[in-house]
C-alpha cells in the first residue's frame, strides 16, 4: 500500500486565492481541504480532521491566522504551520504560532510547493 499524500489545510478568506492554492497543491500531489475562515477550520478540527500542514492567511475577518494556528495546535489538528500574507507586520510573532515560516503573496506554484515541503520537514524535525 502506498503512503498517503501529505494532508494540507488551506485557510484563506479570498475565494480566488483559496481555490487557486488548493488546486495547485492537489496537482502537486497533496490531499487538500480548504475553508474560508478560521471558525470553519476549527469546526473541521473538532470533527477530528488532522493535517500535516496548516497553510493560513494572516489577516481574515473572523480571526487572524496566528489565532487559527494556536487554536488548532491546542486541538492537535496540524503538525506544522505556514502563514501567508501580502506583508508581514513586524509585530507578528510567528514563533507564538509555532510557524515553520511565512509565504509572501503573490507567489508562484514552485515557491508554494517548496514552502509546503519545508513545513513538512519542520514537522518531521519537531
Amino acid at each position: 500500500m502506498a503512503d498517503e499524500p501529505p494532508r494540507v489545510l488551506v485557510v484563506e478568506d479570498d475565494e480566488l486565492v483559496r481555490r487557486g492554492v488548493a488546486r495547485a497543491l492537489r496537482i502537486a500531489g497533496y490531499h487538500v481541504e480548504s475553508v474560508g475562515c478560521g471558525s470553519d477550520a476549527l469546526a473541521l478540527a473538532r470533527e477530528g480532521a488532522r493535517f500535516d500542514v496548516l497553510l493560513t492567511d494572516l489577516t481574515m475577518p473572523d480571526m487572524s491566522g496566528i489565532d487559527v494556528a494556536k487554536q488548532l495546535a491546542e486541538l492537535g489538528c496540524a503538525r506544522s504551520v505556514l502563514i501567508m500574507s501580502g506583508h508581514l507586520p513586524p509585530e507578528v510573532d510567528l514563533d507564538s504560532a509555532n510557524a515553520a515560516g511565512w509565504l509572501c503573496k503573490p507567489f508562484v506554484v514552485g515557491t508554494l510547493v517548496a514552502r509546503i515541503n519545508e513545513a513538512l520537514a519542520h514537522a518531521e524535525g519537531s
